[in-house]
């Protein structure tokens, strides 16, 4: 609240102090409007900014199911329709190596798991019995197709 004393007991000078105390009340007035509007447009600018920030946090953690709000028609709305068509093409990435994975891990199981069957065979001498190198060749082929089955399992 604004409160203006004038001091109107000299007598003369009444329009004078009535257009200083217009001017004054029209420079703050002004100025309040001013600050309303830069708020106001502060708010329009860094709303899609902090939805961007936040996306990003969401793709770094490998969500790439959430899209941006779109629709401004602005550098702003280009910049959050950009991020989305980023997203979903990393989504299809993603889905990709999923399925390579899925299909590389299988193709890679039923041979090892071969492998894995006739060395320990031949360790518990299913084949006849083993010379002391071959014992120890079996071993490491155990131990290896162990530790390879481990990781793609």
């Amino acid at each position: 609240m604004l409160v203006l004393l004038v001091d109107t007991a000299a007598g003369g000078g009444g329009v004078a102090d009535t257009v200083a105390v217009t001017t004054l009340g029209l420079l703050l007035g002004g100025a309040g409007l001013a600050v309303l509007f830069s708020i106001g447009l502060a708010a329009y600018l860094l709303a899609p900014l902090g939805a961007l920030g936040e996306g990003a946090q969401r793709v770094g953690r490998g969500d790439f199911r959430s899209p941006l709000p779109a629709g401004r028609e602005d550098e702003l709305g280009q910049l959050a329709e950009a991020f989305n068509a980023m997203m979903s093409r990393l989504a299809e990435l993603d889905a990709l190596k999923d399925g390579f994975l899925s299909k590389i891990s299988h193709d890679l199981r039923t041979p090892l798991q071969v492998i894995l069957s006739k060395a320990d065979n031949l360790s518990q001498g299913v084949y006849g019995a083993l010379a002391g190198a071959q014992v120890e060749a079996v071993a490491v082929v155990l131990r290896s197709s162990a530790a390879l089955s481990g990781i793609i399992d």
